[in-house]
């Protein structure tokens, strides 16, 4: 008996979220047009959408970083050796363009 009253009442519980549900896009559909509740409700799920994906590249960004610096091995002094490698290639562009004698090293 006490089965049947709670498969009653979890029932009646249901129908009611139901109703409620129901009633609620109800509102909206013959609310007002100047409220514009689905399009403002639309926009704001895109906007989560597109914050939880921005998110979520972020992490992913920082693992591939990570995870190439340890494959390759790179660490600080090689960074600091392709700037070098870099500025050496300025100077010796500038040193092709104005004339070798008026380039400083």
């Amino acid at each position: 008996m006490e089965e049947l009253s709670i498969k009653r009442s979890s029932r009646a519980v249901a129908e009611r979220q139901n109703l409620g549900k129901e009633r609620r896009e109800n509102k909206k559909r013959n609310g007002a047009w100047s409220l514009k509740t689905v399009k403002l409700e639309e926009r704001d799920r895109r906007r989560q959408k597109k914050d939880r994906k921005n998110a979520w590249l972020k992490t992913q960004v920082s693992t591939n970083e990570d995870e190439e610096e340890n494959i390759l091995g790179y660490d600080a002094e090689d960074a600091d050796d392709w700037e070098e490698l870099k500025r050496e290639d300025r100077i010796a562009k500038k040193a092709k363009r104005i004339g070798p004698d008026t380039v400083d090293l």
